[in-house]
Formats: C-alpha cells, structure tokens, sequence
C-alpha cells in the first residue's frame, strides 16, 4: 500500500468531506476574487 492510500484509510467519511468541503470553499473564494479583479 502507498502512503497515500494509508492516510485515507485512517480518515472517517467525515474526515473526508471536511476537507472537501474546506477545498471547494477556497475554490469558491478564490473564484469570487478573480471575479472582483476582472470587473
């Protein structure tokens, strides 16, 4: 097994989704950002 595949293995389903959600959070931040400069 890879590292990587450990690491997951050790994570809850919550665990999971938090950090997806905090992902798509500071895509959405970043995205919001880009928007204000452009305009």
């Amino acid at each position: 097994m890879k590292r990587g595949e450990i690491y997951l293995a050790n994570l809850s389903p919550g665990d999971v989704v938090g950090c997806l959600s905090q992902e798509l959070i500071d895509l959405v931040n970043d995205a919001i950002k880009l928007h204000l400069v452009l305009e």
